[in-house]
């Protein structure tokens, strides 16, 4: 895998039958384009008309935090890079809101089980619903990460993602989640 730093690049979209679709993109100073076609796991994706195929754009601060990322999180985003904004978007809203109405972001309280539920939710939203399943579980599915605590986080991302179905703007959904934590649907700690 190869990775250079660029100002100005082509991206080379997804073929339409014999050709490839380019894209310019101006000023992407806080961007790095990497290609991955070399990569073995995607290799069935590239051909002969289009070698740049697997050339994606992400921010950098996803880039920089891309080998802390379980590899399920990975392989998500390099099927699906254009979803990285809305993620780490949706993180940094939820962290904030999680500040504001708990104090802080800690692990395994009333807070944790909030933050996951809002995340989800705004995903959900953003994203649609099986995405955001996808990229819920695949967050959760790293070695090491005991049982009790994965079901738990598993279920408030669930609850998360009913409550995103229905839409609306962040502090309408802020309020929907803090209400599933009063009337008792999010676990706030490991069974």
């Amino acid at each position: 895998m190869s990775s250079c730093q660029v100002t100005t690049a082509t991206l080379s979209g997804y073929p339409h039958g014999n050709s490839c679709n380019t894209h310019n993109f101006s000023r992407l100073s806080k961007f790095w384009l990497f290609d991955y076609s070399q990569s073995p796991l995607l290799q069935p994706w590239n051909n002969d008309k289009c070698p740049s195929l697997l050339t994606f754009i992400m921010p950098l601060s996803i880039i920089r935090r891309f080998s802390k990322l379980t590899s399920e999180e990975q392989v998500y985003l390099l099927m699906y890079p254009e979803h990285s904004f809305l993620i780490k978007g949706a993180v940094e809203i939820a962290s904030a809101e999680t500040e504001r109405l708990f104090g802080g972001n800690n692990h395994n309280d009333a807070g944790d089980a909030f933050r996951h539920c809002y995340w989800s939710a705004i995903l959900c939203r953003d994203l649609g619903y099986m995405a955001a399943l996808r990229y819920t579980t695949a967050h959760e599915s790293f070695a090491g990460n005991p049982a009790q605590e994965k079901a738990m986080d598993l279920h408030n991302n669930a609850v998360g993602l009913k409550i995103g179905l229905a839409g609306g703007p962040d502090q309408i959904i802020s309020h929907r989640c803090a209400a599933a934590m009063r009337s008792g649907q999010l676990n706030v700690s490991p069974q």
